[in-house]
Formats: structure tokens, sequence, C-alpha cells
């Protein structure tokens, strides 16, 4: 009865140990399993911590670009206000020229006619200084003349030559180097005087 016993008991251990056996290499089994899935997740962290560096970085990279873009736009804005700044100051200075070069013209403008002015009230006296000497000489010649004929008239009496006597000289003749007064009737006129070329202004 004790034998009956003990077989029965070991082998009832033997399927316990069978079953143990069993579940120990299931487990074992899951273990692998998950120590698979541990370090496949932990690649995948790995990766992914991987990829969080890589966009830091393009990140860092961007905002970086971002300042140079901003620096750069900054720089152009200046660079079209002076820009700008330098066309307004063009324009004034253009402006002023203009203004400038009207102001010389009118200012030659003036100055010519006070030219041509001038020059015509000198060709104005020059003419009257040629009528006054041409008057001059008129009635020096005729002065003369007259000198001419009482002398030849006494050389006639002092040879005793029956030439007729020439008339008295003229009480009112003006003295050597007189003006003779012109007769509105007299024919005789002085020389015409051609007055100078008309001024041209520049």
């Amino acid at each position: 009865m004790e034998s009956e016993d003990f077989a029965a008991a070991e082998a009832e251990l033997q399927k316990v140990s069978e079953k143990g056996v069993g579940v120990l290499c299931k487990m074992k089994i899951d273990m692998e399993e998950l120590q698979g899935f541990v370090a496949s997740t932990n690649q995948r962290v790995d990766e992914m911590e991987q990829r969080q560096v890589e966009l830091e970085r393009r990140t860092a990279e961007l905002e970086r670009r971002t300042a140079e873009l901003e620096t750069k736009t900054a720089e152009q804005v200046t660079r079209t206000t002076e820009l700008t700044r330098r066309a307004d100051r063009t324009d004034e200075s253009i402006d002023d020229l203009k203004v400038k070069s009207d102001k010389t013209k009118v200012e030659r403008a003036v100055e010519a006619s006070k030219k041509a002015e001038e020059a015509s009230k000198k060709a104005e006296e020059a003419s009257k200084v040629s009528q006054d000497c041409a008057e001059v000489c008129v009635g020096s010649a005729e002065w003369i003349a007259d000198e001419l004929a009482k002398v030849r008239e006494e050389d006639a009496v002092d040879e005793g030559d029956a030439t007729p006597q020439s008339p008295p000289p003229n009480p009112n003749a003006p003295p050597f180097g007189a003006a003779r007064p012109v007769s509105p009737d007299d024919d005789r006129k002085p020389p015409a005087y051609e007055s100078p070329p008309a001024y041209k202004s520049p």
C-alpha cells in the first residue's frame, strides 16, 4: 500500500515538474520577447532622440537664418531710406539750379537791356556831337572865306586894282570856332551820321 502511494505521489510530482518546466519555458520565451520589445522600444527612443536633436539643430539654423534675413531686411530698408533722401536732395538741387539758371537769365537780360540802353544813349550823344562838329566846321569855313575875301580886297586896294569891292562883312557872323546857326531854308546839311551797329545780347 505504501509503495502504491509513493508511486502515485512520484507520478503526481512528475506531472507537476513537467508543468513547472513548461511554465518556466513559457516564461523564458515571454521574457525573451519582452527583452526584444524593450530593445526595439529603446532603439525607437534613441531614433526619436536623434530626430529631436536634428529637429532642434534645424530649428536653431532656421532661427539663425531668420535673424540674418531680418538684419538684411533692416539694412535694405536703411539703404532705401538713404537712397530716397539722396533722391530728394538731388531733386532739390535740380530745382535750385533751375531757379538760379532762371535768375541768371533774368539778370543777363536786364544787364543786356541796360547795355543796349547805354549804347543807344551813347549813339545819340555821338550823333549830337557829330552834328555840332559839322555845324562848327561849316561856320568856320564861312568865316575863313569871309576873311580871305577881306584880305584879297585889301590887297587889291593896295595894288590900285579896280577889282570891285566885295560886300562888307556880316556883323552877325559868328566868331571863329563858333557854331553857325542853321536856317530852316538852308539846304546845306552836315554829312549823315552812321549809327553804330545795334547791341546784341549775349
